[in-house]
Parts: C-alpha cells; structure tokens; sequence
C-alpha cells in the first residue's frame, strides 16, 4: 500500500471536523465528503505511522440521505462540511461526536446534563422538521 493506491471501502461513521472513517489492511482511513454507509472507492493521498488520508474517486453506493449540496463551494469551502447530507443525518452525526466527546468524563455534572441536552437537541431537531 502507498500513496496513490486505489481501494474499496465502506465508510463507518464521520469524525469530528466532517472526514468519514473507514477501515483498511488494520489502518484507520479519513476520507472528505463521503458519508456513514457509502461504499466508495477511493486514493490515498498521505500514509502516516497511525492513519491514511485518502480522497473519494468514485462512490459506488451512495447513502441515500446524500443529497446535492447547495453551495457551489461545497468541496473547497470548510464551512460547508456536512453540506451533503439531509440536514437530520448532519444533526445526528453530530450528537454521536458530542456523546463519544463526554463519554467517559467523571464529572457528575457532565453526565447529568448531556443526557438532558441531547434529549433536548432530538426535540429540536424533530420539530424543525415539520
């Protein structure tokens, strides 16, 4: 495996700062604009000693909450991260990385408040889609 290797892979979920994560040869892949679900192809573009960031070429099956991105700058513009997916899918990709970010924490406080503010964020979240 080395820079500028094409592979296959299905994206598990979306790290913090929007890059999907996938999996290859034990290595954790980071791959921009790709979604939880989307099988893809795709290039690598950097081997490091604990990771690869990789660029999608092609998605071969494509999630069906990928929608088409308003923004023209979408693939340029890091404002525009989460630009490709239904609004629901960006707002529970982002309650995932909350909760994986208090997961663990030992104040009582943390834990007793993340639990009403993310019952809070699925009310709002629901209700914006009427």
């Amino acid at each position: 495996m080395k820079e500028g290797d094409r592979f296959k892979c299905r994206v598990d979920s979306v790290a913090f700062g929007g890059d999907g994560v996938a999996h290859i040869e034990d290595m954790v892949v980071f791959i921009p604009q790709v979604l939880p679900g989307e099988l893809i192809e795709a290039k690598i573009r950097k081997i490091k000693k604990d990771y690869i960031r990789a660029a999608a070429v092609n998605i071969l099956e494509p999630s069906p909450l990928r929608i088409i991105p308003e923004c023209k700058y979408f693939k340029y513009c890091p404002g525009c991260t989460y630009a490709h997916a239904d609004y629901q899918l960006e707002l529970d990709i982002k309650l995932d990385q909350l909760k994986a970010h208090t997961q663990g924490r030992k104040s009582d406080s943390c834990c007793r408040y993340s639990s009403c503010f993310f019952r809070k964020i699925r009310e709002w979240s629901k209700a914006g889609q009427t």
